[in-house]
């Protein structure tokens, strides 16, 4: 603990209780709230330093004692926070003060978490736990560090008209969303053929040419990637765009410059680079394109 230097005062000999040392270091509105409980119960967090158990120091503040805090907290629950860091306890522990959480909906959060939920709920207005399914959805279901991604993927799908189940997994989740994503979008753009279709198989590969503003919105949403900016290249003719299908999935662009085809860019979803059989392939599909033309 930290202990003040208090030599060069009006009150030498005179020595306050000091505080553990991360209660220091918590943000004012949390500090206050805690020096408060520890100032309260200096016996209970003498007890945890003296038994090696620091890290139950900022549980035991919220419910006073070490038994009162296993009987409010449940036998399992207080095994996972006998067995976690100070700093994931603390995180908890704001939770149960500053926003009055209950410990039942604390333990379920994913401690990688902890941190995220701080700063996204409140006891006022409607930010609260209760209020915010999209927020306990990330915090129990998101991978670490990807919380704030899922949180926006589950209020972007609400936002859309999907009624999310807070019981999907999160494919379906995304699944749902891409599909909210699609229908909107195919909604606002044109079905209208700019070309003639060409369907190529080449090397256990189909590649099927996008000929409409619609299907290059649907490619580009499903897939994860820009080539829906692409559509206005594609109608102008300054480019070529292919759904490729078979043993791998992924999109084609393929570069018109002075009546000369290049192989621009072939991504699967999210842009992930493809098998070098696949891009073998796809630049096939370009020297036909260069001497045959698209079909």
């Amino acid at each position: 603990m930290r202990q003040p230097d208090f030599s060069n005062t009006l009150f030498p000999d005179w020595q306050p209780k000091a505080f553990p040392v991360w209660i220091d270091r918590l943000p004012r509105d949390a500090r206050y709230v805690f020096q408060n409980r520890a100032s309260m119960m200096p016996n209970a967090v003498d007890q945890m330093f003296d038994d090696n158990l620091d890290q139950l120091v900022p549980i035991v503040l919220c419910e006073g004692s070490v038994p009162a805090a296993r009987a409010a907290i449940g036998k399992s629950g207080w095994k996972a926070m006998h067995k976690s860091s100070l700093s994931t306890n603390v995180m908890r522990a704001r939770l149960r003060l500053l926003h009055q959480m209950e410990w039942k909906d604390i333990v379920t959060i994913r401690p990688c978490h902890l941190r995220f939920v701080n700063r996204h709920v409140s006891i006022r207005g409607k930010q609260t736990w209760t209020h915010r399914p999209a927020i306990r959805y990330a915090a129990q279901k998101a991978p670490s560090k990807d919380a704030a991604h899922i949180l926006q993927l589950y209020s972007d799908a609400e936002v859309m008209g999907v009624a999310v189940n807070f019981k999907w997994s999160l494919t379906r989740l995304k699944k749902e969303h891409d599909l909210a994503a699609l229908r909107l979008k195919l909604d606002k753009t044109d079905s209208i053929p700019f070309a003639r279709p060409m369907l190529c198989h080449i090397d256990g590969l189909s590649f099927d040419r996008l000929i409409s503003e619609q299907a290059v919105a649907a490619e580009g949403i499903t897939q994860r990637h820009c080539v829906g900016s692409y559509a206005g290249q594609a109608r102008r003719g300054t480019v070529y765009l292919f759904k490729v299908d078979g043993a791998e999935r992924a999109t084609l662009s393929i570069e018109i410059y002075k009546g000369h085809c290049a192989l621009q860019q072939i991504y699967k979803m999210a842009n992930r680079k493809v098998r070098p059989q696949t891009r073998a392939a796809a630049q096939k599909l370009v020297r036909f394109v260069n001497r045959y033309g698209v079909l």
